[in-house]
């Protein structure tokens, strides 16, 4: 019999989700370097761009995007987090001045706690999640 998902477990995800998303969003390189594992395998799917599979590149095109003359300020709306064991994703729908996008991302627990692996933005626009109501 499997471990039973503890909600802290979940709680800490959602946590670090939005830690991610407040780097992101306040342009804090730093912080969002915090929360990208150093470990491999990581991946980062950006809307329009190819899939970044290598840790350097990942931290560089957030770089890229956070110092564009207008750089999104994405907020996740209504997360919803699912643990399987060392390993969780959390999906809820990206919200920039401009745009919607669902967004899935995956995370890792390690020593140090949960670092994300896996950030994936689907182009918009896109109709809100079954079972998710936007709400801020």
């Amino acid at each position: 019999m499997g471990r039973a998902i503890a909600k802290s477990d979940r709680d800490d995800v959602l946590r670090v989700n939005e830690a991610f998303y407040d780097a992101f969003s306040a342009g804090d390189l730093v912080a969002l370097e915090e929360i990208w594992a150093v470990e491999p395998p990581v991946a980062c799917i950006h809307p329009r761009w190819p899939a970044l599979l290598d840790r350097y590149e990942i931290i560089e095109s957030f770089r890229r995007v956070m110092t564009m003359p207008s750089p999104p300020r994405p907020t996740c709306v209504n997360p919803r987090a699912f643990v399987y064991g060392d390993v969780a994703m959390v999906v809820g729908v990206e919200v920039t001045l401009r745009s919607r996008h669902v967004a899935t991302n995956l995370y890792r627990r390690r020593r140090g706690g949960w670092k994300m692996i896996h950030h994936h933005v689907t182009e918009g626009p896109h109709p809100p999640l079954p079972g998710i109501e936007e709400t801020r």
